[in-house]
């Protein structure tokens, strides 16, 4: 279904909810309170109704308690190494201990579930007393969508439940929905459903609600392009400066010997402006949520960045604490030029708009240091003075 077909029908009333998958809560990082997933705070109080089935609602719980308990595992680990090398009082790291983990990873995660579910008015679309199991077993002994032929389908009753839970729900309410989601069994289902709309990218499925903003951010994007923002260059090249770490690095190394890697520091050189990810192809700022003197827009970036790790090398073996002996160590740098999104807040000013705030949407960044070995040689300084380049390029990308 074309754009203009889906701004249509939100137009006269026939598609007037929205859901999300598992998987783009997985995607924005589980943060309920923070880039694209708060935006879905725009449709309280709206015609435009936010929804989750059960199983969504009851995966996303899941997978919020199961982070929170690696990290207090993570870090329980490590304030034992602490008591154990550093030798300090067992007391006071139980204290910190204490003071850190006041509440459950249960209570937690229901505790931000709840919140966001508070946030956003989110109807939970629930299981009980839905016809649908006859269909269920129907689509999965023909191979229907979301199930397949492969020996595994039986691992896709939950995405059935979640799917013909909202397809039931659509038709009970006389509408249509969005349904955001990067499942290949939901897109097929969705192809064949009268009543599911999927699109895979959150930013575009909030788009398609902001009609009114379209045009403000083609006229703003022109004067971004046109440099007419004095400091909405700097104030960019900051907040990604400022918020690098919130974004997950991985680094990616081949080594002779088995190694551990720390990214110790990540510098943010410059940027350009994603044209071939742009808007409509032709502008920086896609509209999340548009209001009379609000414009939160998201603009996706090519950012410029030198990335520092520490290796250390070691072969296993019975040497020591864990069977590893020591090979050496190794501080490298290398440069990288990755894809990053932002949410950039415009508030009116009389007749004209300023940029108040830059958010950095959390990703992971894939870091490859190629083939690395040890260096005996006493490690040089990185270089992280930043390459300006205001020239723009010949594709027309206006790189900052």
């Amino acid at each position: 279904m074309i754009t203009e077909q889906i701004k249509r029908e939100i137009a006269d009333g026939s598609l007037y909810a929205i859901t999300l998958d598992t998987n783009v809560f997985d995607k924005n990082a589980l943060k309920l309170n923070a880039g694209l997933l708060k935006q879905i705070e725009q449709f309280k109080g709206t015609s435009v109704s936010f929804v989750l089935s059960e199983i969504v609602y009851r995966e996303v719980l899941s997978h919020l308690k199961n982070n929170l308990s690696e990290s207090q595992s993570s870090l329980t680990a490590s304030l034992n190494d602490v008591r154990k090398w550093w030798g300090i009082a067992g007391g006071y790291i139980d204290k910190v201990k204490s003071e850190i983990f006041e509440c459950s990873p249960e209570s937690v995660a229901q505790s931000r579930l709840s919140d966001f579910r508070r946030r956003t008015d989110c109807q939970i679309i629930l299981l009980d007393n839905q016809p649908i199991l006859s269909e269920i077993t129907r689509r999965y002994f023909s191979g229907k969508p979301p199930f397949g032929d492969k020996s595994s389908k039986k691992h896709e009753f939950p995405d059935a439940l979640a799917l013909l839970s909202l397809d039931a729900w659509a038709e009970t309410n006389a509408t249509k929905i969005i349904a955001v989601s990067s499942d290949n069994d939901w897109k097929k289902y969705g192809a064949e459903s009268g009543r599911l709309i999927v699109i895979d990218d959150l930013s575009e499925a909030l788009s398609f609600f902001q009609e009114d903003s379209d045009i403000l951010c083609e006229i703003l994007s022109l004067r971004i392009a046109n440099k007419e923002f004095d400091s909405a260059y700097r104030i960019i090249i900051d907040a990604l400066r400022d918020q690098i770490y919130i974004n997950d690095f991985v680094v990616e190394a081949s080594a002779s010997y088995s190694f551990e890697s720390d990214i110790d520091e990540v510098a943010v050189m410059k940027f350009k402006f994603d044209i071939e990810n742009a808007f409509e192809n032709r502008y920086y700022l896609k509209p999340v949520h548009g209001s009379m003197e609000t414009l939160v827009a998201e603009a996706s970036l090519i950012v410029s960045m030198s990335v520092y790790c520490f290796f250390s090398f070691y072969t296993s073996g019975n040497w020591g604490k864990g069977g590893k002996e020591p090979m050496g160590f190794a501080s490298l740098t290398t440069k990288i030029d990755f894809p990053m999104d932002v949410l950039i807040t415009f508030i009116r000013s009389g007749e004209d708009y300023n940029i108040t705030a830059v958010e950095v949407i959390s990703q992971t960044v894939n870091v490859d240091f190629g083939k690395v070995a040890p260096d005996w040689d006493e490690p040089e300084e990185p270089d992280f003075e930043p390459d300006w380049d205001e020239t723009p390029s010949d594709q027309g990308i206006l790189t900052f």
